[in-house]
């Protein structure tokens, strides 16, 4: 009789092990299923960025008319400057700041 009460005692404390095995499985697997909710939640979100990023084909679009609007800035500031420098300033209905070369054909040619 003590024999089956001692046996009694270990199934019952295999099935309490089990039982408390079982729920830490249980909570185990929630866990991890909240954990894949998250983490597919992330992708999609990741992918929608992605996929509201502008296309290789912008990038490149947007660097060409970069590259065309500094083109015509360079070739716009020279001919400012060239007609800053055709505008010479008037003194006495002279031209105070002359160029070499006009003074030279003035001596040249006279005035």
């Amino acid at each position: 009789m003590k024999r089956e009460l001692e046996e009694e005692a270990k199934a019952l404390e295999r099935e309490k092990v089990k039982r408390e095995q079982e729920a830490r499985l249980e909570a185990e697997r929630k866990i991890l299923i909240e954990e894949l909710q998250k983490a597919k939640l992330q992708k999609a979100a990741a992918l929608s960025a992605i996929s509201q990023a502008p296309q290789p084909q912008t990038v490149l679009q947007l660097q060409l008319e970069l590259q065309q609007q500094l083109q015509r800035q360079q070739q716009q500031q020279p001919q400012q400057q060239q007609q800053q420098q055709q505008q010479p300033l008037v003194s006495f209905g002279y031209p105070a700041a002359i160029t070499e070369k006009e003074a030279i054909n003035w001596l040249k040619h006279g005035f």
